[in-house]
């Protein structure tokens, strides 16, 4: 294959790397956005319909590899949110790169009958994209809210954390529906979904069946004055205790933040994992409180 053979190629994969630099550098940019998957997928269907119309015009290939050579750029954003989120929210990856395909198809046909039939070029254009917005504002939050709670049923293990003035050992909780919100005061998605877990617990404060704990994970450097320190700043009037890293391990928390909800019975039910403002966390999880007070005693 010569240099001019394979230019077009070339400037496809070039499209779309531009277009998830774009993404990924408004994501940076802007916490609202890059902490909403929303967001995120708009921009996504944005950026990869016009890297596909601006590409469409040279259709020097069957249409299908056009495609996955402007997508590869997308593959490339969404195996780093892999590697930064591990695979508790695949399935939310797994949507962006099937979004991504799909507008990158809709923009290089649309592209491709511009000069032909602009009128059906333009139709084309205007339902895929409203066919993308509909898809964000209205599947994502649900996507989101199925690929973060992960069922389970596994005994608690033993562990104690350590509050300001005593020391709580996992067999205090039992008999109690738990929220352990394991953070950190470094972790920027945990200082992100504090205010939504301090209307949770206020929710719930006066009910002496649930116990609320913020868990200071002790990673890096980690201390219980940084976490209150923070929390104070914040406003967050959420019990704060101490894990040297022994209730983390046991528990299988392998990434912040991570919630972890115990039934009265000394069950591990669920366990939350990331952060996302698509998900309306604090109407999710109160729901899964609601639904284990529901459940009675074995």
């Amino acid at each position: 294959m010569t240099m001019r053979s394979a230019r077009p190629a070339l400037l496809d994969v070039l499209s779309g790397v531009i277009a998830i630099v774009a993404v990924v550098g408004t994501c940076m940019a802007s916490r609202a956005i890059g902490f909403d998957f929303r967001a995120i997928y708009a921009l996504t269907a944005a950026a990869f319909f016009l890297a596909g119309f601006a590409r469409g015009r040279a259709a020097v290939d069957r249409l299908e590899w056009q495609v996955v050579r402007v997508s590869v750029g997308g593959f490339l954003g969404t195996a780093a949110l892999v590697m930064n989120n591990g695979p508790h929210l695949l399935l939310l990856q797994i949507g962006l790169v099937m979004i991504t395909l799909a507008v990158v198809t809709a923009g290089i046909v649309a592209r491709r009958r511009w000069q032909s039939d602009r009128a059906s070029s333009i139709r084309l254009s205007a339902v895929s994209l409203i066919a993308a917005g509909l898809i964000v504002f209205f599947a994502v939050p649900r996507l989101s809210t199925y690929a973060a709670f992960e069922s389970s049923d596994r005994p608690l293990p033993s562990f104690t954390l350590q509050a300001d003035n005593h020391v709580v050992h996992a067999e205090d909780l039992r008999g109690h529906v738990v929220i352990l919100a394991f953070w950190a005061s470094w972790c920027i998605q945990c200082l992100e979904e504090l205010p939504e877990l301090q209307t949770v617990y206020t929710r719930f404060q006066n009910n002496p069946e649930v116990v609320f704990l913020a868990v200071d994970t002790g990673w890096d450097g980690e201390t219980l004055e940084k976490g209150n320190r923070r929390l104070a700043q914040r406003h967050v009037a959420l019990p704060n205790v101490f894990d040297s890293g022994a209730a983390a391990q046991t528990l299988g928390v392998d990434a912040l933040p991570t919630l972890v909800l115990i039934d009265r019975n000394g069950s591990v039910k669920l366990v939350h994992h990331g952060y996302d403002k698509a998900e309306h966390l604090e109407q999710a999880l109160s729901g899964k409180v609601e639904e284990l007070l529901k459940e009675t005693n074995r």
